[in-house]
């Protein structure tokens, strides 16, 4: 939950399609929480794709945050507390947030953000994703937006279901199209221009960005993306059905008599999701390319068509995989054969391959003990391979420009253990540090990378090209160099071109869904 000591006056009213709304004003920024970009998605609606939201007369208040989709409780890692929400939870999530420094002002450039969490779990009111502070130094206006997530946005059971379940499998991703065409239709009214549009996400925001990027439904309702650490895999249909089927069986139920799911209280549904997932030994309940909604997989064998012309800026973060390692006990004293025989289990990885794949790694000068080894393997494998991937895939496509980064300031917190873990760069792109502190520690430092960071997603927003003041030059790009910017207090620019490896570690793909085993 976003939470705070600044005081908030009585804000602006803005008319929406709907109806008129009004929010709160709030360091200089006018914030509107909880609007309805579509309706409740409960009872018959449930599993369907998002439907308009009821009009309403009057002024409807917007100074609440919206409660989150239902999702199991992680055990929270304490520095990235900043990134779950803690708001009720509901089925009537399809709320938006906005935050702008003046309704009704000159169009401004609209950044509308999808949260992380994969596709199972958090919610745009995070603390870290509080847009104030976006909205105010660079000038945009920022939206941030619920929507349905794990078995109530992606669940599969296949034809026998019936056109009831047509488009269950994605229903979550429609709902950031109907967010998006929410924007189309009201955002000028809140001072933003509807013609200059980014979307942009970390980890499965970044998976949702993507996905986005092949939706013919999104086409035209956005004109720039950003991919902020996304493993960009996709589950089957084979997976998406067989997991559908095991949840059904749990309530006695068989595909073709699936309509019974709509009258299933959430908490129980939820819970047989859980079961599911455990059962199987990953997460299945995710977007999957069905030929329609989504044609096919985003970036697996070539980059999508309809948004060859959007510019695209892409990046990773150096130690992505700490955050799931970090508190795992025993794991910093790791030997050589326990991290191949994780690499195996958790990956499905021949022996040999692993063996040769650890050893390549362990060649690397950074890499002084098996845990940095067992680490820096499986950052490339969740992360910089597909990434690096799609940014070539754009390349071979020739059209608009990639921009291609590596976050690497490194936190001191925990004498410097936590490196530069997942999510890192995300209290900087918004600017949300203070929030953050049990992750980036405190000083001076934090605000020269705010600039550098937020500027240059900012400078991306309004040009399609993230190049500013603070930066050296930024070139797109190519595969005949891999032109990286490593973000960090002193930027920098350079090839980057994959090594032998990565090369070895591209030769086994991983399987779609979230894996437990790490």
């Amino acid at each position: 939950m976003i939470t705070d000591s600044i005081d908030e006056t009585e804000g602006a009213i803005v008319a929406t399609a709907a109806g008129r709304v009004q929010g709160v004003r709030r360091a200089g920024v006018h914030v509107f929480r909880g609007v309805p970009y579509a309706a409740p998605p409960t009872g018959a609606r449930r599993f369907r794709p998002p439907a308009a939201p009821a009009a309403w007369e009057g002024i409807r208040p917007a100074s609440r945050w919206p409660r989150s989709c239902p999702q199991e409780q992680r055990e929270d890692f304490a520095p990235l507390r900043w990134y779950r929400s803690t708001l009720p939870q509901s089925e009537d999530c399809l709320y938006l947030n906005v935050f702008t420094p003046a309704p009704g002002g000159a169009g401004r450039p609209v950044m509308v953000w999808f949260h992380g969490g994969a596709f199972c779990t958090g919610a745009a009111t995070a603390p870290g994703f509080e847009g104030s502070a976006l909205a105010r130094s660079g000038d945009v206006v920022v939206v941030t937006v619920n929507h349905r997530l794990n078995v109530f946005g992606h669940f599969h059971p296949g034809p026998a279901a019936g056109e009831g379940f047509a488009d269950s499998a994605n229903a979550g991703l429609l709902d950031l199209v109907a967010a998006l065409g929410w924007v189309r239709d009201n955002i000028a009214g809140f001072g933003g221009d509807p013609g200059c549009v980014t979307i942009f996400g970390e980890s499965g925001g970044g998976g949702k960005v993507g996905r986005l990027m092949g939706m013919p439904q999104a086409q035209g309702l956005f004109h720039r993306a950003i991919l902020q650490s996304s493993g960009l895999r996709s589950v089957t249909p084979a997976q998406g059905e067989a997991a559908a089927a095991h949840l059904l069986a749990q309530f006695d139920l068989t595909p073709d008599r699936a309509e019974a799911l709509r009258d299933v209280p959430a908490a129980d549904l939820l819970a047989a999701r859980m079961r599911t997932v455990e059962a199987q030994g990953h997460d299945a309940f995710e977007p999957l390319p069905d030929g329609r909604v989504l044609p096919e997989a985003p970036f697996e064998t070539r980059a999508p068509a309809l948004s060859a012309d959007i510019p695209m800026m892409i990046g990773t973060c150096e130690n992505e995989a700490l955050y799931r390692l970090v508190d795992l006990p025993g794991i910093c004293d790791i030997t050589r054969a326990a991290a191949i025989a994780r690499l195996c289990k958790g990956s499905g990885m021949a022996e040999e391959l692993a063996t040769r794949v650890y050893d390549l790694y362990a060649g690397k000068p950074a890499n002084a003990s098996p845990f940095d080894v067992y680490a820096d393997i499986l950052t490339d494998q969740r992360f910089r391979m597909n990434t690096l991937r799609a940014a070539a895939l754009r390349a071979e496509a020739g059209q608009a420009p990639t921009y291609l980064y590596r976050f690497t300031w490194k936190s001191p917190v925990r004498d410097g253990q936590l490196g530069s873990i997942h999510t890192i760069e995300v209290p900087f792109v918004f600017g949300t540090m203070d929030r953050a502190e049990a992750l980036l520690g405190t000083g001076p430092e934090l605000e020269t990378l705010r600039g550098i960071v937020m500027d240059a997603w900012v400078a991306f927003a309004r040009t399609g090209d993230p190049n500013h003041a603070l930066l050296p030059r930024w070139d797109p790009f190519a595969s005949a160099t891999h032109d990286t910017m490593l973000l960090d207090l002193a930027p920098r620019c350079v090839p980057e071109p994959p090594g032998p490896e990565l090369r070895a570690l591209a030769g086994h793909r991983m399987p779609g869904g979230f894996r437990k085993e790490m």
